[in-house]
């Protein structure tokens, strides 16, 4: 997190990728043994796609890339900043979400992946709570308390729910994280990836896919 003295972006979130590659005249002494490895083109080549496909997007439920920049170690992606950070925390937090924040938060993500698939032809391919942020909101308590019902959890307030806003302190919603990201369009891709519990069946089983793979995933 750090603030644009430059620019007129405010506060923004810096993602520091550390290379494989190292200067040569340091030497690896010092090195985790993690990082001596042979340099890695394909490592520079994955965050440039990442990179290159962020800059072409522009939606108001995706997080906007405001600055690229590399030096001999690091990477550093300039992001736009949430504040709320991951929504995964906030569902742990509230045991679970109401039927209305849910929709809040689902009608959210299915726009952005609209706009993804039919727009730019790009398919996510990690879409989870932990690449899900927000925009936090003011919390406002509950006037009336909803019945707990039989065999309901024990569930924290969320507070009233304000349509088009927001409840339990979680406003705007925003996908981040395309370091698994590829442009598909119409087009099939056979790569393995995501996250046990979100992926889909077709990847499994290790079958030709495309951008249904995300939608799997928000339904998850």
């Amino acid at each position: 997190r750090a603030r644009d003295l430059q620019g007129d972006a405010g506060e923004v979130a810096i993602k520091v990728v550390r290379k494989y590659e190292m200067n040569s005249m340091q030497g690896d002494r010092h090195l985790h043994p993690e990082f001596k490895k042979a340099p890695k083109a394909a490592e520079r080549s994955n965050i440039l796609k990442e990179v290159s496909i962020m800059r072409q997007l522009d939606h108001p439920n995706i997080i906007k890339l405001i600055d690229f920049s590399e030096s001999k170690q690091y990477y550093y992606i300039v992001l736009e900043l949430a504040p709320g950070g991951e929504l995964f925390h906030q569902i742990v937090r509230l045991t679970y979400f109401s039927e209305e924040l849910s929709r809040h938060v689902i009608i959210r993500v299915a726009r952005a992946l609209e706009y993804l698939h039919e727009e730019k032809g790009v398919v996510h391919r990690d879409i989870k709570p932990e690449n899900i942020l927000f925009n936090p909101i003011p919390f406002i308590p509950s006037k009336v308390p909803k019945p707990k019902q039989p065999g309901d959890e024990d569930k924290v307030d969320e507070g009233e729910f304000l349509p088009g806003k927001g409840a339990g302190g979680i406003g705007e919603i925003k996908i981040a994280d395309f370091g698994l990201s590829k442009i598909v369009w119409e087009s099939q891709t056979m790569t393995p990836c995501g996250t046990v519990g979100y992926t889909a069946p077709e990847i499994v089983k290790d079958e030709r896919y495309s951008k249904s793979v995300d939608m799997w995933a928000l339904g998850c």
